[in-house]
C-alpha cells in the first residue's frame, strides 16, 4: 500500500462526483500527535454529512458516519491514522424534485490532508 499524507485539523472532506455538498469532522483529532502543528486523526473518525445532492435526490436531514482509516504499516497513540483519499461509501435518504423519498449512495472522501509533510503507508 503506497504511502500517503496523514490527515490533520483542517483537513477537507467531500464528495467524489456526481454527488455535492458539505462533510464535516465530528471527532476531535489528537492532542499529542501533531503534524506541521496540527493534530492528527486516528482511529475511527466519525463525520456528519450536512447537505448532499445528486443530480435527482437532495438529503433532508444530516446524517453520521464514520472512516475506518486503511493504513496498514504506521499507527497514531496505537491507532491507525486517517489518510488522504480515504474513503467511506455511504447511502443518503432524501426527496427528490417532487417532494417524494429517494435514497442515493454517496462516496465520502479526504479531499486534502491539512498537511504537506507528514506520510503513512
Amino acid at each position: 500500500m503506497p504511502n500517503k499524507k496523514v490527515v490533520v485539523q483542517g483537513a477537507t472532506l467531500g464528495f467524489k462526483a456526481p454527488v455535492t455538498g458539505s462533510i464535516t469532522f465530528v471527532s476531535p483529532p489528537s492532542t499529542k500527535v501533531k503534524a506541521e502543528n496540527k493534530g492528527v486523526y486516528k482511529g475511527t473518525v466519525q463525520f456528519t454529512v450536512n447537505t448532499a445532492t445528486n443530480t435527482v435526490c437532495t438529503l433532508n436531514a444530516p446524517y453520521s458516519d464514520s472512516f475506518s482509516p486503511q493504513a496498514v504499516k504506521t499507527t497514531v497513540e496505537s491507532e491507525k491514522p486517517l489518510r488522504e483519499d480515504d474513503e467511506k461509501i455511504v447511502v443518503l435518504n432524501g426527496l427528490d424534485g417532487g417532494g417524494n423519498p429517494c435514497s442515493f449512495s454517496a462516496t465520502v472522501i479526504v479531499q486534502d490532508s491539512g498537511q504537506t509533510k507528514v506520510t503513512a503507508g
